[in-house]
């Protein structure tokens, strides 16, 4: 990852909303991205798995990773021991995928 796009990834992770890459070339698109019809998505978390979910649904062909910083850890503090990112592949349903050191 360059430079430039490297700062536009850690900028998009200090707000909230989603981070929408292009699959295809793997350039952001766009940074603090909110999903307002959560219809489509699950019930079984908070907010931003209920928008994940639903978007994932919704996008045709879009797979969605959940992640935050309680979990996956941050700048100066690793990843909890059994942490996991939640995938939503096209679909609401979650797969749980172990974050691996």
């Amino acid at each position: 990852m360059d430079g430039s796009a490297r700062r536009d990834v850690c900028t998009a992770l200090k707000e909230d909303g989603a981070i929408v890459v292009d699959g295809a070339s793997g350039q952001v698109c766009c940074g603090g991205f909110f999903v307002f019809d959560t219809s489509y998505g699950n019930t079984d978390g908070g907010s931003r798995n209920q928008a994940g979910s639903s978007i994932a649904t919704q996008a045709g062909g879009c797979y969605v990773i959940v992640a935050s910083e309680d979990v996956c850890g941050h700048a100066g503090v690793p990843p909890k021991r059994d942490a996991f990112l939640k995938v939503y592949d096209r679909t609401n349903k979650v797969k749980r995928v172990p974050i691996v050191e």
